[in-house]
């Protein structure tokens, strides 16, 4: 963009709202459909024969260990941001379509690797092109819109595929489809980010705050957000059936995924729309807020224990990981920390499907994996005030010294 067209786009007040919109309709395809709706999509595969419950949570498993893969390998290419977003949402969106093109579980892994690799590809390339964007024309309450878009996604996907279960559509078939919409999607949005990014959006240089002072803190962070990676995501791959599990109907769970979807997007736009939100309070609050959410179904049977689980764990889904970033960049101003953060919550996301799958197998329940993920979570909100009270006690005596 020119100087002259990037003043024009700070006088518009629909800039904001385009470039929010845009990002949030990305996301929405890279993690809310190529990520998430194998979430809804499992009991389906299982109702007719086509996976198991281990089978399941090892593509579950090998999806986040790709994204792992894609969000290392995606923050350290050099290449355009824009090319990678495209080829993200190009992959992500096609691999998803082939799933209802194969009936070979080993084709299915490949396939959910894939996913898996593209969405972090995606969710870098649209994250650095509408946060910057978005930095240029001063319009930053916008960026809750933008990671809405998981939110939005898992909503959408999962209102599609009970509709589409409802009159009977093969789970190859809604597979299909969720790829063909997500295709439209991505060349929509491939074509609203062709602009670029402003010139005045270039990362500065980092500066390195290190010494053994930091160390531990710094630990306690990484350590904190892998607990909170694999407490969520026993909810967030099984909450069909955990539903199933409990009320012994299918009907309710599918309406659940949808809230916990549409709770992530409010929470997430919530916290854009606050002013000076982002401190470790209410980052432990959310931890020990989906702590609850997730051991509130072994806590009391019945329909609303579950919706307050969706309700709460979603809500506090993306607030947990803008926050995180937001504390990390703050604080200690290293970019290679925002890496060890990603490896940690993406390794807790790894272990935590397949590990549910093996204590479900042996106890015919969903009950210790619950418990297990929500003591994990109460001990992420635990290690984060301690993190916070190390870090203020060595910001304290860097003043005093300075």
């Amino acid at each position: 963009m020119t100087v002259l067209q990037e003043q024009r786009a700070a006088s518009s007040p629909w800039e904001g709202i385009r470039i929010g919109a845009t990002g949030m309709l990305g996301l929405a395809i890279a993690m809310g459909v190529g990520r998430f709706a194998f979430t809804p999509m499992l009991p389906l595969m299982l109702e007719h024969g086509q996976v198991s419950i281990r089978s399941g949570a090892l593509m579950a498993s090998i999806n986040l260990a790709a994204y792992l893969v894609g969000a290392l390998t995606g923050a350290t290419v050099r290449t355009r941001h824009w090319v990678l977003l495209v080829a993200g949402l190009g992959l992500c969106s096609m691999s998803v379509m082939a799933m209802g093109l194969t009936r070979n579980l080993m084709l299915w892994v490949a396939l959910r690797a894939i996913a898996g690799v593209a969405s972090a590809w995606s969710l870098i390339g649209l994250t650095h092109w509408s946060l910057a964007r978005l930095t240029a024309i001063h319009a930053n309450a916008w960026r809750g819109f933008v990671f809405a878009g998981p939110g939005v996604g898992i909503a959408a996907s999962g209102l599609l595929v009970s509709g589409l279960d409802a009159i009977h559509w093969h789970p190859d078939t809604i597979w299909v489809a969720l790829g063909l919409l997500s295709c439209g999607g991505g060349v929509f949005v491939a074509s609203r980010t062709r602009d670029g990014l402003p010139r005045s959006s270039a990362e500065g240089r980092t500066t390195e705050r290190d010494g053994v002072q930091l160390r531990l803190p710094k630990a306690l962070l990484i350590v904190a957000y892998g607990l909170a990676g694999y407490g969520y995501i026993t909810i967030a791959t099984f909450l069909p059936l955990v539903v199933r599990e409990r009320l012994g109907i299918g009907s309710v769970g599918a309406a659940l995924w949808p809230l916990l979807g549409l709770a992530a997007a409010l929470g997430a736009i919530g916290l854009g729309l606050l002013p000076g939100h982002h401190n470790t309070r209410l980052l432990a609050g959310s931890y020990l807020l989906q702590a609850i959410g997730v051991i509130a179904p072994e806590l009391r049977a019945g329909v609303h224990s579950l919706m307050v689980s969706a309700i709460l764990v979603g809500g506090t889904f993306m607030v947990i990981v803008m926050v995180t970033m937001h504390e990390a960049k703050s604080r200690y101003r290293e970019t290679s920390l925002i890496a060890w953060l990603t490896a940690s919550y993406a390794l807790g996301q790894m272990v935590g499907p397949y590990a549910a799958a093996l204590i479900l197998q042996g106890t015919h329940s969903f009950a210790l994996a619950l418990e297990f993920s929500s003591v994990a979570l109460f001990l992420a909100a635990i290690l984060t005030l301690v993190e916070h009270a190390l870090w203020r006690k060595h910001d304290s005596l860097r003043r005093i010294q300075a």
